[in-house]
C-alpha cells in the first residue's frame, strides 16, 4: 500500500475521531485540524499531527493542504440536539460547509493535494407513512436494502478508481 500525506478537518468530530486511528494505523501521516488546544491534543493522542488552522482563511488552508497528497473535509459544526430544531441552531454549521468547504476545495483544485474527500450524510430508510420510523425495528429487508446501496457505491469506487482508492469505513456504535 502506498503512504500517503492525508489532511483531516474534522478529526474531532463524531466519524473524525474514529476515521484518525485507522489512517495512522494504515501507516498513513494524518495532519487534522483543531480548532481548541483539547482538540489538538486529542488528535495527538491518536497519532496525528494537529494543526490549528482557520477553515475560512483561505490562504492558511492553501499553505496546509499544499503539503498533502489527500484531503479529507468532514468538518461540521452541529448544534447540540437541545437546539437543533431552532431556526438559527444550523448557520454556523451552514457557514462551516459553504465556506470552508469552498477554502478546501480551491486548496486542492489551486495545486495542493491531488484528490479532495467530502464526507456527506444522507438517511435512506422505507418510509413509514405517518408513522415514527424507529431504528431499533428495523426489519432484515430494510438493513439489506441500505448494505446493498452501500456496496453498490463501493464497487462504483472501485471501478472508477483502482489504483489509488482510499477505502473508508467505519460504524457507529
Amino acid at each position: 500500500m502506498t503512504t500517503r500525506s492525508i489532511l483531516i478537518a474534522g478529526g474531532t468530530g463524531v466519524i473524525g475521531r474514529r476515521v484518525v486511528p485507522q489512517l495512522v494505523a494504515s501507516g498513513h501521516r494524518v495532519t487534522a485540524v483543531a480548532r481548541s488546544a483539547a482538540g489538538r491534543a486529542a488528535l495527538e493522542g491518536l497519532g496525528a499531527i494537529a494543526v490549528d488552522v482557520d477553515l475560512f482563511d483561505r490562504s492558511a488552508v492553501a499553505r496546509v493542504a499544499r503539503e498533502q497528497d489527500v484531503v479529507v473535509n468532514m468538518a461540521t459544526h452541529v448544534p447540540p440536539s437541545r437546539q437543533a430544531l431552532l431556526p438559527w441552531a444550523w448557520r454556523e454549521n451552514s457557514r462551516v460547509r459553504r465556506l470552508g468547504s469552498a477554502n478546501l476545495a480551491a486548496a486542492v483544485l489551486a495545486g495542493g493535494a491531488s484528490r479532495l474527500i467530502q464526507e456527506s450524510f444522507a438517511p435512506i430508510y422505507e418510509g413509514a407513512g405517518d408513522q415514527w420510523i424507529d431504528l431499533m425495528q428495523l426489519t432484515l429487508r430494510r438493513i439489506a436494502v441500505v448494505g446493498s446501496l452501500s456496496l453498490l457505491a463501493g464497487n462504483l469506487l472501485v471501478a472508477q478508481s483502482r489504483d489509488d482508492l482510499i477505502r473508508m469505513r467505519w460504524i457507529m456504535r
